[in-house]
């Protein structure tokens, strides 16, 4: 029998997380000079590589998220039911789409910093560049602080879910204690119940 399709989901980092890896990361990029740079080309060389690292990153920690989380439209109609009654179908599909949207949006930023970057006069507006992008990105990810925390919550609630083989005939029975349900799986069965 193959896994549930909810159990590949990756966990789901709340926005400070995202935050913290990706300026973290950005930081400790290492940028190489020629010796003829000068101190304008060197910050710019260097922004602008901070500005890439920090965005790729964002981009690419919200597209996983996207994509560790099944097609509802590829899922067989129990699951996908299932996935409805647990966290809402439209609430989910809505909240992964906006998390694409943001990664496009953090992609607009990043390039937008890095033609200021390139343009700048001084090492210092470079700079400015760089922390103005970094705060726009900053931006756009505290929004989605929510929509990542319900994500978290729904990859737990659906990774509960019972792997279960969907075109197997499957009989549920369910009731009161001592109202003779072990009664009746042993005289419709060869099961044994405890």
């Amino acid at each position: 029998m193959q896994p549930q399709p909810f159990s590949a989901i990756k966990k789901v980092h709340g926005a400070k997380e995202l935050l913290d890896i990706a300026f973290y990361n950005a930081s400790k990029v290492s940028v190489s000079f020629s010796s003829q740079d000068t101190p304008l080309e060197k910050a710019k060389k260097r922004e602008e590589a901070r500005v890439r690292a920090a965005s790729k990153i964002l981009e690419s920690r919200l597209m996983k998220v996207v994509k560790s989380f099944p097609s509802l439209e590829n899922l067989h109609p129990f699951y996908r039911e299932m996935c409805d009654v647990l966290v809402g179908n439209q609430t989910l599909k809505m909240y992964l789409a906006s998390l694409e949207g943001a990664a496009g949006v953090i992609r607009r930023i990043a390039s937008e910093a890095i033609s200021k970057i390139r343009r700048s006069q001084t090492p210092r507006d470079a700079a400015k560049a760089r922390i103005e992008a970094y705060g726009r990105m900053t931006s756009m990810v505290k929004k989605l602080d929510d929509r990542l925390a319900f994500l978290e919550r729904a990859r737990i609630n659906l990774a509960k879910m019972p792997s279960i083989n969907p075109e197997e005939p499957t009989i549920v029975v369910a009731g009161y204690p001592n109202t003779g349900k072990s009664t009746i799986v042993r005289a419709a069965s060869t099961a044994k119940p405890e």
